[in-house]
């Protein structure tokens, strides 16, 4: 069994709640079977390092389904970020974006070579990279973080 202390418990306390006995240690199991009902993303092995933070989540599946990989945090107001997603098949946003996610998925890990598509991303979405190349990052952004 874990302990899971600092920051990110206080996120896990505040993404699943609290109670008298919900403290910082041993909230592994509660973690375990995580999924976020807005998208319908469920993932075992993370947890959203900061409760209304953009984030993405790439899947081996076409549909946000199958292999889950790490969700990572997504920067806001023009800034952008590279994440390599290993020729995943699809991806998942968070809720927490006002306005649209921006990506660039990109054919090379680290987005500097090869063949790029663009293209706008709902929160709460599901976008299938249907691009005919392999895809190994994405950069990208949100308009504007939820308040």
């Amino acid at each position: 069994m874990k302990v899971i202390t600092g920051t990110i418990a206080m996120a896990v306390l505040a993404a699943f709640g609290s109670s008298a006995d919900a403290t910082p240690m041993m909230l592994e199991e509660r973690a375990a079977a995580s999924t976020n009902v807005t998208t319908g993303i469920t993932d075992s092995s993370t947890v959203q390092p900061q409760a209304n933070i953009p984030y993405l989540q790439g899947f081996s599946g076409g549909a946000c389904d199958g292999n889950a990989g790490k969700k990572e945090s997504v920067p806001s107001y023009g800034s952008t970020k590279i994440i390599n997603l290993h020729n995943r098949h699809s991806v998942g946003t968070s809720p927490y974006c006002n306005g649209w996610y921006h990506a660039t998925f990109c054919e090379s890990a680290g987005c500097n070579s090869g063949r790029t598509f663009y293209t706008t991303i709902n929160p709460s979405s599901c976008y299938n990279i249907n691009t005919g190349w392999g895809v190994e990052s994405v950069n990208i952004g949100c308009d504007e973080p939820d308040s």
